[in-house]
């Protein structure tokens, strides 16, 4: 499982002025698989996250897929 959770700590500026009460926040959390091969010094990676909380922001859900390779 992984996740995050960022927020902001400032507030916002329009021409120069503060405007409160527009903070952003947002958390997301879901499943990860991995595949090591170590016989190619390669993993594949699979993250999907799925948005659990949202202020002031879009809620979105992503999916992800890596791939690592050393060349030692």
């Amino acid at each position: 499982v992984a996740g995050y959770y960022a927020r902001q700590i400032a507030d916002d500026r329009l021409n120069g002025q503060r405007v409160s009460g527009n903070r952003f926040a947002s958390a997301a959390v879901g499943p990860v698989i991995a595949y090591n091969m170590p016989d190619c010094k390669c993993s594949v990676k699979f993250k999907a996250q799925f948005s659990v909380f949202t202020r002031n922001s879009l809620a979105p859900n992503a999916a992800y897929l890596f791939f690592n390779k050393a060349f030692n």
